[in-house]
């Protein structure tokens, strides 16, 4: 039962997770997660209400300010908060933290702040060797999320997420990121308005 805890997700992707593994074959999995864009580690986490059940995992976030207050707010958890961003390729990259919204950001060359920006295929597969199988992968990157769909698009099976949620923030990311899945995923369910985006893609793994 699920029904007395809190679910910090903007549109329930969490409890959404659980009622699939719930009716799926992975009630004996090891609860395993992983959250790219992960604020103060409360508002809007797609993972914090698993982390408050048990889960363990690996959160990222990049903006300086909102790691700092990540980290504080995990301290109890399970999970290990990197300031980092996430991308398809090694590299770095400039954002400018957004003064009406506390914690958000958006991608900008000549952005105030620049950060380490790990490939998704660095994550994974650290996260298997150190934890094992992830059972489930939240991504919001600020932008960045039709290549980390990509990247994943070209990763080996074994280190695939089981369940991926990831945000398309226009019509263009939507198609872009269902296509670069397809091979892998299927579309199980769309939180938010599709038509007017952004919105949440949840994905479940095909058999293989």
């Amino acid at each position: 039962m699920i029904t007395w805890m809190t679910d910090y997700s903007m549109w329930g992707e969490s409890t959404a997770v659980l009622k699939h593994i719930s009716f799926g074959h992975l009630m004996q999995a090891e609860r395993t997660c992983i959250e790219i864009g992960a604020l103060d580690g409360i508002r809007n986490s797609n993972t914090r209400m698993l982390l408050e059940m048990g889960w363990r995992g690996w959160m990222y976030e990049p903006n300086p300010a909102s790691h700092t207050k990540c980290v504080e707010n995990t301290r109890r958890l399970d999970v290990e908060v990197l300031r980092a961003a996430v991308g398809k390729r090694f590299g770095h990259l400039r954002f400018q933290p957004n003064t009406r919204i506390p914690g958000h950001s958006r991608i900008d060359s000549k952005g105030e702040i620049e950060v380490l920006m790990v490939p998704i295929m660095d994550v994974l597969a650290d996260f298997h060797m150190q934890l094992g199988p992830l059972l489930f992968l939240s991504v919001d990157a600020e932008g960045c999320d039709p290549e980390i769909a990509e990247g994943i698009s070209q990763l080996p099976d074994e280190i695939l997420p089981h369940f991926l949620v990831i945000e398309a923030a226009t019509a263009v990311d939507l198609q872009v990121e269902i296509l670069a899945l397809s091979d892998q995923y299927r579309l199980v369910e769309i939180f938010g308005n599709e038509k007017v985006p952004p919105c949440n893609l949840l994905f479940e793994r095909l058999p293989f």
